[in-house]
């Protein structure tokens, strides 16, 4: 089945390779640790071997630099394969996610909800810190 590059050689190895394909992945960690640029870096891994990512976005984290940044200038043309979701409310994000399987094809290999838990507790009135990275 195969796995995902991190493109990070070190965090690769203890992986086995990378990020594993079939499997859900739970990124989890404090504010400003590494867990968008570690999804996008899968994503932009996914697309290197033709598959699209759906990255849903829900603490509007996302930057279009940082990602431009992680491609390069020779390969913008990946960031054609990253699709974009972003929900404003917890019950949009789980209206996208419940609506998940009218997007997925057969080139779909990566799903990243970016935090997962963020609209949820903002909607309770806390804050998010974790990623959920499906491939």
């Amino acid at each position: 089945m195969g796995a995902f590059s991190t493109l990070t050689p070190s965090l690769d190895r203890l992986l086995e390779g990378g990020l594993p394909r079939g499997h859900l992945s739970l990124v989890y960690g404090e504010a400003s640790t590494g867990k968008t640029t570690l999804s996008m870096q899968c994503a932009v891994s996914a697309s290197k071997v033709s598959c699209k990512t759906l990255y849903i976005d829900s603490d509007q984290s996302f930057s279009h630099q940082r990602l431009l940044q992680i491609v390069g200038p020779e390969n913008v043309d990946a960031c054609e394969d990253i699709i974009i979701f972003l929900p404003q409310s917890f019950l949009e994000q789980s209206r996208i996610v419940e609506s998940l399987e009218n997007y997925v094809t057969s080139r779909v290999g990566l799903i990243v909800i970016d935090t997962v838990t963020y609209l949820y507790r903002t909607a309770l009135g806390g804050g998010g810190s974790s990623i959920l990275i499906v491939s």
